[in-house]
């Protein structure tokens, strides 16, 4: 009998007291994982931002949603305040709920200094199946760039495009308002564009 059971506390020692908590931590706290171990994917296809108070930038957090997320919501009626993000890869779609609205960040002399546009791609990445769009009926969303901010420097220096895409493969652009853009509202190149039913505002 006594043969038995230890071997059995042994084992269950073991499992309680050593595996378990080394399984549990390591699923909390995933960047203390070893270098040699395969990385844990955690997908996060959807995303909603609802701060969007007019108040406090919003830069970071979507920063973040579009590089991990497949679909970034806008939610109707807040007003986004951003610095450039950039759109960093293909199958991406920036949902935008009726009356949402994107104000580019109103402090010049903080704006990064790349002439980015409020949404950009870099000029290297070719991005593909890109869809930004707004609701099927309602208010359209709007992407406000704050224009009459920077026209009076003209040409003395850089001005930001609301959006700007150098080269993407099947790109959708629909029911969407550019209004006020610093330089230009589009600029986008590439193979199968639709940009249907936007307005663009000056």
């Amino acid at each position: 009998m006594y043969s038995v059971f230890l071997p059995l506390f042994t084992v269950l020692h073991f499992f309680f007291f050593i595996a378990l908590p080394i399984v549990v931590s390591l699923s909390f706290f995933p960047s203390f994982l070893p270098s040699f171990l395969p990385a844990l994917p955690l997908p996060l296809p959807f995303f909603q931002w609802d701060k969007g108070d007019n108040r406090t930038e919003d830069t970071t957090a979507v920063q973040q949603a579009v590089d991990e997320c497949a679909t970034v919501v806008f939610s109707g009626g807040r007003r986004y305040l951003l610095r450039p993000v950039n759109l960093s890869h293909s199958g991406l779609h920036l949902s935008f709920e009726a009356n949402a609205t994107v104000v580019a960040w109103g402090d010049l002399a903080t704006w990064p200094t790349g002439n980015e546009a409020v949404f950009y791609a870099t000029g290297h990445a070719l991005l593909s199946n890109l869809t930004i769009t707004g609701p099927a009926s309602g208010t359209y969303p709007t992407v406000d760039g704050q224009g009459w901010r920077w026209w009076p420097y003209g040409k003395t220096r850089p001005r930001p495009h609301l959006l700007s895409v150098p080269w993407a493969q099947t790109l959708l652009i629909s029911r969407m308002r550019f209004k006020d853009s610093p330089s230009f509202h589009l600029m986008v190149r590439g193979d199968r564009l639709t940009l249907t039913d936007n307005r663009v505002e000056v």
